[in-house]
């Protein structure tokens, strides 16, 4: 389900009801295992959803965007967080009471079918990725890698890397070094132009057939 496909009443409900509250780039929005009493929907900016473990490693679970909401199963899950949020630019986002979130979903069929709708797509990419770690080759990954941020960020054929070499590696499943070696490969077989974190997709057929074939 496209995100800009929300409907202009449930906006006017969040931000009528919600509280807006703006985040610094590296500032927490919460942590795993911490209470999760709201509903998170961003206004503008980028927020890192991640699992940190034992040993403070962290595995990225999703970046979200402009319209995008936040964790919404946790919600429903005892009001306990399953990861980690921290913005990685300037962000606002709308935090709106579980409970009024509750009432909006149960009260209006066109706002709850669309929240199911988000959530499931939600899930259904994370799955996939997920999934695409385990059995792509790297150059499927990256090309996933790529993919993943050309819609993050409206099908825009440029974009930034919101994220620095090791994060982008650890969201890819490969090392530090592997991923810049395939980026590496991408830009000199002018796939992609990259410099730093600017990319420009000059074949978006190949990148769609390596994420493909993987």
């Amino acid at each position: 389900m496209d995100k800009s496909n929300i409907p202009i009443g449930l906006i006017s409900q969040l931000k009528t009801k919600g509280v807006e509250v703006k985040y610094n780039q590296g500032e927490h929005i919460y942590k795993q295992n911490a209470p999760l009493g709201h509903l998170y929907w961003v206004e503008y900016g980028l927020v890192k959803i991640f699992k940190e473990s034992k040993n403070h490693r962290e595995t990225i679970i999703s970046v979200c965007g402009k319209g995008d909401f936040i964790e919404i199963l946790s919600l429903w899950n005892n009001q306990v967080s399953n990861f980690s949020a921290m913005a990685i630019q300037e962000t606002k986002l709308i935090l709106l009471d579980n409970e009024a979130f509750k009432n909006i979903f149960l009260s209006v069929t066109e706002y709850s079918t669309y929240l199911l709708g988000i959530t499931s797509d939600q899930s259904l990419q994370t799955i996939n990725r997920l999934i695409a770690i385990n059995q792509k080759q790297l150059p499927g990954r990256v090309a996933d890698l790529v993919l993943y941020f050309y819609a993050l960020f409206g099908n825009n054929i440029t974009f930034q890397f919101p994220l620095n070499r090791r994060e982008l590696a650890h969201f890819a499943g490969t090392t530090k070094e592997s991923l810049i070696r395939t980026l590496t490969e991408f830009k000199n077989d002018r796939i992609i132009d990259l410099d730093d974190r600017e990319v420009k997709i000059n074949s978006m057929e190949i990148v769609k057939t390596l994420s493909r074939l993987g």
